[in-house]
């Protein structure tokens, strides 16, 4: 616990004395949260659940040592401490790699480690409380490290080290033993720092969360790592009105990139990604909360390269909560007596919102209950802030008279913003019209009211190139204009009688007569061409095309491609030919060339 105690006083200058018999106590195999034949040494794993799943830490006064206790209860305080972010230092690669850990230290304070302690003679020296030992890889006790000092001289150990220098450990034998309570262990003893990971608290996560939803309660941390993508989610009953606020897990290592899925009653509510800012358990705050509902089901879903799993705890593990994908598909690994680390935060819901959909200019309004009556409530829309009072129900409202399109607003209450989205449908229903010249495509537009039904007998009146027509809706609200307009691109307005809106659709006629311009030299055999297309575009044979010439008109039949063929036999120079068809007229150039 002096590890955490460290972290803290580092962070926020206060000292704190921590209930160490709590924790070890709930680490024990008599506790339900407990690991199985679990030893009173402690572990790193072990110690990181019981602080990461907010059973503690919490002041000693509330659960004091007691070197006889095997139970303690889990308790709420209100003076426990949530820690959220801890990094997790891997092994050193050799004797002298050590600046990770001591730059570890400067920033978070003392490190949470296991090595193999020696008390004998062979390996312990008494009179300067240093050990040196080179013949054990074993991990079999948990103290924290402090400190170290390079210059530490290798002739204090009672077996001399290949060199200088020792790590500063604080031990949790009491002041009795070594210096204070101190030890030095020397930089080439093969027990520390070589065959597990090192664990730093992190303090400076102060967003407050009120509900820990997690399955990861205590066991032995296994981190796999993969090649390539996998997948690993947990789904949680909501136990109250709440905002899905974080999302916490561990990660393999510093830069790993990952996705963050949230489900709410199966249905995708939230995407995010990110890259993780170092190795171990990292909180990620969500860039958007989403609220739920007492007894609402939601699954958080982690797409990484990695899964962080425990096992070997005294826990049931409910089937189908946690599920891995490696590729072939969910595997639920409760069978296995395993779980998944994916915890997920919440805060206590001041607001509870519903998006709207509305058709424009009805009477339907955006409603926040807020639970207390007059308080103010604001609401933000494209950048601007209103204020409303919430009503003896608890409820605020807002009328909404935008015009047709989807909108974000914000609700804030109580220091909590709450997003969510508007969608105002038009009163006017009708697509984008585009047709061949003079088929039969004409464009038709729908009226409805604000119940979205159909609104017959009243006239729509429609605007095109400045050309004003009224029609009039029939028993399904539809209207209809005929279209006979030349090639090109147009604008109608539509205006609703009923509310004044007003829609603007794009009306696009395509010609069924096509040619282009023609170069050729005298006498050289060239024909002007004209295409013609039926109503759907297709070639059309047997079609009369006329074309004129200075004033000649000739008349030539489509073959089955669509195409009129005019052999061109006048003298050089430039002309313009006009071709009909069916009411339709083009004009091109014919150059002629010496």
């Amino acid at each position: 616990m002096w590890s955490m105690e460290s972290a803290l006083l580092k962070a926020t200058g206060i000292e704190y004395g921590l209930s160490e018999n709590n924790m070890q106590n709930n680490i024990l195999k008599y506790s339900k949260y407990g690991i199985k034949d679990a030893d009173e040494g402690g572990w790193q794993d072990w110690a990181l659940s019981y602080i990461l799943s907010w059973f503690g830490p919490f002041p000693e006064e509330f659960d004091a040592y007691d070197e006889l206790s095997k139970l303690s209860p889990i308790i709420n305080t209100n003076k426990n401490i949530h820690i959220q972010d801890a990094i997790l230092l891997k092994e050193r690669k050799n004797f002298t790699d050590n600046d990770a850990f001591k730059k570890a230290i400067m920033k978070y304070g003392s490190l949470h480690i296991t090595y193999d302690p020696a008390d004998d003679e062979q390996y312990y020296n008494k009179e300067t409380s240093a050990q040196y030992r080179n013949d054990s890889t074993d991990q079999t006790h948990a103290v924290s490290l402090v400190g170290w000092d390079d210059n530490y001289p290798a002739s204090n150990f009672i077996m001399t080290p290949p060199g200088n220098g020792a790590w500063i450990i604080k031990n949790s034998w009491g002041d009795n033993w070594g210096d204070n309570g101190y030890d030095y262990i020397s930089y080439y003893d093969t027990s520390i720092l070589c065959y597990q990971y090192s664990v730093g608290y992190i303090i400076g996560n102060t967003e407050s969360y009120e509900r820990n939803y997690q399955t990861d309660l205590g066991g032995f941390l296994t981190i796999d790592e993969y090649d390539t993508n996998v997948s690993y989610k947990v789904s949680y009953e909501c136990l109250g009105d709440e905002l899905i606020s974080a999302v916490g897990t561990y990660f393999a290592d510093e830069g790993e990139k990952y996705l963050i899925e949230i489900y709410v009653n199966d249905e995708l509510t939230h995407i995010q990604t990110g890259i993780a800012p170092y190795r171990g358990f990292h909180t990620v705050k969500l860039t958007k909360e989403i609220p739920i509902k007492e007894w609402n089901r939601f699954t958080a879903v982690m797409t990484k390269e990695s899964i962080p799993t425990f096992n070997e705890s005294r826990q049931h593990y409910r089937e189908n909560i946690a599920l891995i994908n490696e590729g072939a598909g969910w595997k639920d690994i409760s069978k296995e007596n395993k779980t998944v680390s994916l915890k997920v935060y919440t805060k206590y819901l001041d607001i509870y919102t519903e998006d709207l959909v509305k058709v424009y200019k009805n009477d339907s309004k955006f409603v926040a209950d807020v639970g207390v009556t007059n308080k103010t409530v604001t609401f933000e829309i494209n950048g601007v802030n209103y204020t409303r009072i919430s009503d003896e129900n608890g409820t605020a409202k807002m009328a909404i008279n935008l015009n047709p399109g989807n909108y974000t607003i914000k609700t804030i209450f109580n220091g909590t913003t709450v997003e969510n989205t508007i969608t105002v449908l038009p009163t006017l229903i009708a697509e984008n019209l585009v047709k061949y010249f003079r088929n039969a495509s004409q464009f038709y537009i729908t009226l409805i009211d604000g119940q979205g039904k159909a609104v017959s007998g009243v006239n729509i009146t429609m605007n095109i190139n400045g050309v004003f027509y009224n029609r009039l809706t029939n028993e399904n609200g539809t209207a209809k204009l005929n279209i006979n307009l030349e090639p090109g691109e147009y604008i109608l307005t539509a205006i609703d009688p009923l509310t004044g809106l007003m829609m603007s659709y794009t009306i696009s006629v395509l010609p069924v007569l096509n040619a282009t311009d023609l170069e050729m030299k005298y006498m050289d055999g060239s024909t002007f061409n004209a295409t013609v297309l039926d109503g759907e575009g297709n070639p059309l044979s047997d079609a009369k095309v006329t074309f004129n010439i200075n004033g000649v008109f000739y008349t030539r039949t489509t073959d089955s491609n669509g195409i009129a063929k005019l052999n061109i036999r006048l003298m050089a120079g430039e002309y313009i030919i006009t071709s009909e068809y069916e009411g339709m007229r083009i004009a091109n150039t014919i150059t002629i060339k010496d």
